[in-house]
C-alpha cells in the first residue's frame, strides 16, 4: 500500500497541474477527463488500503472531486459528460453503502431485494 500511495501522490500532483491548465471554464471535456482519471486513481488506491475508515474517506474525496463541477455545468450543452459524472457519483455512493454495510455487518432488507428483482 505504501508504494501505491507514493505513486498516487505523484499522479495527484500531475492531476492538479492539469486541472490548473484545463480549467472548467473553457476546457470542460478535458477538465472532466482529468477529474475522472484522478477519481480512478483514488479508486485504485482504496482497493489496496486495509483501513475501512480510510477507504470511506477516499470515496468521499472521489465524490468531492466530481460533484462540485456538476453544479456549474450546463446539462443540455454537455449531456454526455453530465450523465457520466452523475453515473460515476452514483457508483461511488453505492460502493460506499456496500462498504459501510460490511463494516457494520448488516445485510440489505429482504423487501428491497424483492423490489429490485421485480424489474
Amino acid at each position: 500500500y505504501a508504494q501505491a500511495r507514493e505513486v498516487y501522490l505523484l499522479a495527484a500532483a500531475h492531476a492538479q497541474r492539469a486541472k490548473a491548465f484545463f480549467v472548467l471554464d473553457g476546457f470542460v471535456t478535458d477538465h472532466f477527463i482529468v477529474l475522472q482519471r484522478e477519481s480512478a486513481l483514488l479508486g485504485t488506491l482504496l482497493a489496496l488500503d486495509p483501513d475501512a475508515n480510510r477507504r470511506i474517506a477516499m470515496q468521499k474525496r472521489r465524490i468531492a472531486l466530481l460533484e462540485p463541477p456538476l453544479a456549474q455545468l450546463n446539462e443540455k450543452a454537455y449531456t454526455q459528460i453530465f450523465r457520466q459524472a452523475l453515473f460515476d457519483v452514483a457508483s461511488i455512493r453505492s460502493e460506499m453503502l456496500e462498504a459501510k454495510a460490511q463494516m457494520h455487518g448488516s445485510e440489505p432488507a429482504p423487501r428491497l431485494e424483492a423490489g429490485v428483482d421485480a424489474y
